[in-house]
């Protein structure tokens, strides 16, 4: 699961160089091994800059000493996962990086490599895969802030967000917590919704707002519950729609805005399923039974469902440990029935279905890194969306929404000193 503590620790690999790092504590009578490299991409129309993460980017300490290998072989498939033939044999320049070039648009290419030294054992990295294509252009549209924007929705009318302020504090700073904001778009000013609040939603018409809070409530043997809430825009009046000793979270209002799903562990401390309520808080129904894993946060573990268009279906992602059970998931609403969209050997989550039904977007790390990805439901056919730009996907707390047919909204980390998330809008 990539998160941004990895991304950080494979950046600050790059900006060292690759150099290994000193061990801390070093001894006598040690082996020496490789470490298992980790490699990842961006990408041009007809190119993939392949960087290569060789050694680890922590200082604890190892019983082994780790060696600088000598060469690395780089291997490459096209069209599929399983042709893989030798494309280039690296002398260690100390550079780690390597271009793949004269590759072309629109086609998928995997890739992955060899580490190895003179009388030590061969290790292989991570695959990966590219689909070349022309630079996007991300809009930002949030300015900067002193504070990271989290989980953004923006309204029907596109004028406002709401987003969470994961790094919110009180009273000078006494007390701090995850809490709910509004964003005028048109003056870029923030103002609270509420304390200890998260995983905001639009209803379709705009006159509510559904999110998940927390107000320091603690249940049975420490048990900290999280319940739904709904936000009327026009009275400012808020409503919990579930109670008890339960975790939920992801809310996501129907394309109707009679229903709401949710991830919950109602039945099942700490173990999640989908859900689906009325937004008047009734008819409380589980549409799966024992997915089987822990919660983390925002998208980890369990992402947000996202209904189709029509409301006859739901999709979400799971990350487990159990391949059968990780990837992107349909639920039939109709018939109860579950089937995977999309299974493989990567981390995906958070689906987000554009308005016409056509096409999926969502977070995979299939380029080595966690990016923006289009999958199209009616002619099998994947894009990368982001991976050229100096803007780096957040799919923890990210949250995907369409704003039609061809325009996404998301939230990302900018390539600057700032630190801190922003607002995009891309155009695909």
């Amino acid at each position: 699961m990539k998160t941004k503590s990895l991304f950080i620790a494979l950046l600050a690999t790059l900006l060292m160089g690759c150099e290994p790092q000193e061990d801390p504590m070093p001894g006598t009578d040690r082996d020496t091994r490789l470490y298992t490299p980790h490699i990842w991409a961006t990408r041009t129309a007809n190119a993939a800059e392949i960087r290569i993460q060789a050694f680890p980017g922590d200082a604890v300490y190892r019983p082994y000493t780790i060696a600088t290998p000598d060469e690395f072989e780089v291997y490459q498939s096209v069209g599929g996962p399983d042709d893989f033939k030798l494309l280039a044999n690296l002398q260690n320049d100390e550079t780690y990086q390597f271009t793949a070039t004269t590759l072309t648009a629109g086609t998928p290419y995997y890739f992955y490599l060899k580490s190895k030294k003179g009388g030590l054992e061969t290790l292989s990295s991570n695959t990966i895969m590219v689909v070349p294509a022309t630079a996007e252009n991300p809009v930002r549209i949030t300015t900067s802030q002193g504070f990271p924007i989290e989980a953004a929705t923006i309204s029907p009318s596109h004028d406002r967000l709401a987003y969470v302020n994961t790094a919110y504090t009180w009273d000078n700073g006494m007390y701090g917590a995850a809490s709910l904001f509004f964003y005028d778009l048109a003056t870029h000013e923030s103002s609270l919704i509420q304390r200890e609040a998260v995983f905001p939603d639009w209803s379709p018409t705009g006159d509510k707002l559904v999110f998940c809070t927390d107000q320091n409530e603690v249940g049975t043997v420490g048990y900290r519950p999280q319940q739904l809430a709904l936000l009327d825009i026009a009275s400012g009046l808020i409503t919990r729609l579930t109670a008890g000793q339960v975790f939920n979270l992801n809310p996501a209002f129907s394309k109707d805005g009679e229903w709401i799903a949710y991830a919950s562990d109602e039945g099942h401390p700490n173990e999640f399923d989908i859900w689906k309520i009325k937004a008047d808080g009734s008819q409380k129904t589980r549409l799966t039974n024992g997915l089987g894993h822990g919660m983390y946060t925002g998208n980890m573990g369990l992402g947000r469902p996202c209904w189709s268009p029509d409301g006859h279906s739901l999709y979400y992602g799971v990350l487990s440990s159990s391949p059968e059970q990780d990837g992107i998931f349909r639920i039939d609403l109709l018939t109860s029935s579950i089937e995977p969209v999309v299974q493989s050997q990567w981390d995906e989550t958070g689906p987000s279905i554009s308005p016409d039904g056509r096409r999926m977007a969502f977070f995979s790390d299939r380029s080595g890194l966690s990016e923006l990805w289009l999958y199209d439901l009616e002619n099998d056919f994947y894009r990368q969306l982001t991976g050229t730009t100096d803007v780096f996907e957040d799919n923890n707390w990210g949250k995907i929404e369409w704003l039609d047919n061809e325009t996404l909204l998301f939230v990302a980390y900018p390539g600057d000193s700032s630190g801190h998330n922003a607002v995009y809008r891309m155009g695909i």
